[in-house]
């Protein structure tokens, strides 16, 4: 079976392998355009940032994360961020293993990026709920967050 590596939409047999439209065919290509810019820009050696700065000895994919946060995506409060990481990023950077997401937040008297990569959807749905509410959600009855993708 293929599907669309950007949706997970299941292809038509007069579909091309990888993506089910254009746009979404774009997006791979501008992920993985980006991950180039980010290893110039920042240095990347052994897949860590070299540069002193927010980012340095993250993985490369931290500061793709916090330009996307930057952007809108994700549940952002004004202390962390937590996205969903999606097909394409998962392919485009191979680090990221399994990881359903990751939370971001910076910290210290640089502002250093901090980051965690969270394994699950209920471990994600809990870092979540408990950041909204200051409760796990077992004990959250109507904790149900609206993530933008």
């Amino acid at each position: 079976m293929n599907i669309c590596e950007l949706c997970g939409r299941e292809l038509s047999e007069n579909e091309q392998a990888g993506f089910c439209s254009p746009a979404h065919r774009e997006a791979g290509v501008l992920v993985a355009a980006r991950r180039s810019q980010l290893e110039a820009e920042h240095k990347v050696e052994n897949g860590r940032i070299g540069l002193p700065g927010p980012f340095q000895a993250a993985e490369v994919f931290v500061p793709y994360f916090w330009e996307q946060m930057l952007g809108g995506r994700g549940f952002r409060t004004n202390d962390v961020a937590y996205i969903e990481i999606g097909p394409v990023e998962r392919k485009v950077f191979p680090e990221l293993g399994t990881a359903f997401a990751i939370w971001l937040g910076q910290t210290g008297p640089a502002l250093e990026v901090e980051y965690a990569l969270l394994e699950t959807e209920d471990e994600f749905d809990e870092a979540v709920c408990l950041e909204m509410t200051g409760l796990a959600s077992a004990a959250c009855d109507d904790c149900g967050p609206k993530i933008v993708q």
